[in-house]
C-alpha cells in the first residue's frame, strides 16, 4: 500500500482472517483435541491438521519471537 499511496487518492485495505489467527477455535470446529498452550505450538499443529492456505511466515516469526512490534495505523 505504502508503494502506491501518492496522496493523491484515498486508500482502504481489506483482509480475511487467516485460519491461525484464531487456532483455537478452529480446533474446536474441527473437533480437535489436545490443543497445544502455546501459539507457535498450536500454528505447527494446525499446519498438519489443515495444511492449506499455509501459516503466514511472518506471523509465525511475531509469535516465535515472543512479542508485538509496533505499528501505525
Amino acid at each position: 500500500a505504502d508503494r502506491l499511496l501518492d496522496g493523491s487518492c484515498p486508500m482502504v485495505l481489506c483482509s480475511t482472517a487467516h485460519y491461525g489467527k484464531f487456532a483455537p477455535a478452529v480446533f474446536k470446529a474441527l473437533q480437535i483435541q489436545d490443543i497445544p498452550q502455546d501459539p507457535v505450538e498450536q500454528l505447527k499443529k494446525l499446519e498438519i491438521s489443515a495444511s492449506r492456505p499455509r501459516v503466514h511466515a511472518e506471523m509465525e516469526k511475531c509469535l516465535r519471537d515472543g512479542g508485538r512490534r509496533g505499528h501505525s495505523v
